[in-house]
């Protein structure tokens, strides 16, 4: 990302008369002249919190979860409110949900940290709805309580495909998680779906639409009204509605 950045303000220096997307295209194509190892190598020079893997977490989705919610204050996994107070009492249970997000790492993130903070106890539960095919490793939450996360894939619940193009799939899935929190909904919703692009890396963000269409579709259907938090994992990086 930090390569990105230095070429795009190269290219908005030389060509300010150039509209955001068009700018970020050819910020993209350099890309294209070069080989795979060099690719790597420059991801690598230009992302050094590459080198910290995943830890104790099944995967790096976790990870960057853990930094989003630190440089944030921890917002997602303790909000507060403009005075500092928590909104999730100590009686209480934050809900949230994990969208087209298998194998899991962004909810095992969640649920160590509340059990964490907890001192033993986790304090949370999450939902999750992704592909079928793809499914979640609840197998392999080794930081943190599985049992305290539900999967649910859309009509026919456990039997369903979890496809989020369906959507009789995000209706079933919003009523599911309504119904379960008590009525409320989540106070937070992450997503982190994806599909193969290969070839056509400058336009995943086109490719992706209806993707991240679907995704925020489910989060304005699941999240509480007055906790409208969103983390959206985009090519360019994370995005986060409120």
């Amino acid at each position: 990302m930090a390569a990105h950045l230095v070429i795009y303000k190269a290219l908005s220096s030389s060509f300010p008369q150039l509209p955001l997307y068009c700018s970020v295209t050819m910020l993209l194509n350099v890309f294209d002249q070069l080989d795979q190892r060099e690719l790597q190598r420059s991801r690598s020079r230009s992302n050094p919190f590459e080198t910290l893997g995943k830890l104790f977490f099944q995967n790096r989705a976790a990870l960057k979860m853990a930094n989003i919610d630190a440089v944030f204050d921890f917002m997602f996994t303790r909000p507060k409110n403009e005075a500092g107070e928590l909104l999730v009492g100590p009686d209480d249970l934050l809900y949230f949900a994990d969208v087209c997000a298998a194998p899991g790492g962004f909810s095992e993130y969640v649920l160590w940290r509340r059990k964490t903070d907890s001192k033993g106890f986790c304090d949370a539960k999450g939902f999750g709805f992704t592909l079928r095919e793809n499914d979640f490793k609840l197998h392999d939450f080794f930081a943190a309580p599985a049992e305290f996360f539900e999967p649910h894939y859309g009509k026919n619940g456990l039997d369903g495909d979890g496809d989020v193009y369906k959507p009789e799939n995000i209706t079933n899935f919003v009523e599911f998680v309504r119904k379960t929190a008590g009525g409320y909904g989540v106070h937070f919703m992450m997503a982190d779906g994806g599909f193969s692009v290969e070839g056509q890396e400058n336009i995943q963000e086109i490719l992706s639409k209806q993707l991240y269409l679907c995704q925020f579709l489910v989060a304005l259907g699941i999240i509480r009204v007055e906790f409208i938090g969103v983390v959206e994992k985009t090519l360019l990086g994370y995005f986060f509605k409120f």
